[in-house]
């Protein structure tokens, strides 16, 4: 059943006899494209949002990633918490710091878990209980993907017609009897096999051979609207949802989407990365920007300071401030 007979509950227990078999099906079924496309696109997020994370060690990055061994760790905590947000599931994570694995907790290292949160007490074991079962951004996430499979399912079928030949004969039903009918397709056969090696054939003035082109104007125009859509509920600009860039002007230097993608991955980043990776392994990390644009003004507001070195109006402390705040740095912390 697909996504949207999920939903609507269309399809129960209808049946009909004038039902047109579908040509070429899509190789993928519904569900399993939504699921996948869903769980790729968060793995992605959280990737690229750690990339901006500082203060990881070195030695923990492997169990970030999924590895090729058939072991319960061949899912990295990426995939783990990226499969946990298209289920909108409970995810019990526990870190094995002798083994260097990051495993879901067992039944009975999750109900030790349930019971210390609930008696507001803290639990002694490296289990780490998260939470994406009001994760409601999924469901909007999920709609869009589920179109997006309608709008690839139908250049599926129009790329597979695409590669039929059409030979088309001038009034043939007027022109061939019943009787005749058989040299008719003795002749369509003769001239199908002439173009498949390559020959010359020839035909009628008013006959046609063609092929069928995909309507691909009408494919690119939905799949702008489906990426429009998730950059809404993903909070990402559509330069990162499409991998494309949206500037439409040649002044344009692609610093707003710079500004847009870490805005975006900076919500991810307080909202799922630093809360787990911190609780999961007793470490503190922060965000660190790749938006570079205000590296400029920041540089020639030092260098105004240090022209006007009178601390009349500005005290050291905030001029440095001012310069943080340009490179996105937060405010001064007090001993530094």
């Amino acid at each position: 059943m697909s996504f949207f007979e999920n939903i609507f509950n269309w399809g129960a227990n209808q049946t009909s006899s004038a039902e047109l078999p579908d040509l070429w099906p899509l190789p993928l079924a519904q569900l399993e494209f939504i699921r996948i496309d869903v769980i790729q696109t968060y793995s992605k997020i959280l990737t690229d949002t750690l990339e901006r994370t500082v203060g990881v060690p070195d030695k923990l990055y492997p169990l970030f990633w999924d590895n090729c061994l058939l072991t319960e760790s061949g899912d990295g905590l990426v995939t783990r918490l990226a499969k946990a947000m298209e289920a909108k599931r409970d995810l019990f994570l526990y870190y094995d710091e002798a083994t260097q694995v990051v495993r879901e907790a067992t039944p009975e290292e999750k109900q030790l878990a349930e019971d210390a949160f609930k008696n507001g007490k803290t639990l002694k074991s490296k289990v780490v209980p998260v939470s994406f079962s009001k994760y409601i951004r999924t469901d909007m996430v999920k709609l869009y993907s589920a179109l997006e499979h309608c709008t690839v399912r139908g250049l599926y079928k129009s790329s597979n017609l695409s590669t039929a030949v059409q030979y088309k004969i001038n009034d043939l039903r007027a022109s061939v009897s019943l009787v005749d009918q058989d040299k008719a397709k003795e002749q369509a056969k003769v001239i199908a096999n002439s173009l498949k090696k390559g020959k010359d054939v020839y035909l009628d003035a008013k006959d046609e051979i063609a092929l069928l082109e995909p309507a691909l104007d009408a494919v690119k125009a939905s799949m702008q609207l489906l990426n429009e859509k998730r950059c809404w509920y993903l909070n990402l600009p559509l330069c990162y949802i499409a991998g494309d860039s949206g500037s439409t002007s040649l002044a344009d230097s692609g610093d707003s989407d710079a500004k847009a993608i870490d805005r975006g991955l900076k919500s991810y980043f307080f909202s799922i990365v630093k809360p787990v990776v911190e609780a999961l392994f007793n470490v503190k990390v922060s965000f660190k920007t790749q938006d570079l644009s205000q590296i400029g003004p920041a540089q020639d507001l030092m260098k105004t300071f240090e022209l006007t070195p009178d601390q009349t109006f500005l005290s050291d402390d905030e001029k440095t401030n001012l310069v943080r705040g340009l490179l996105g740095l937060g405010d001064k912390v007090k001993g530094q």
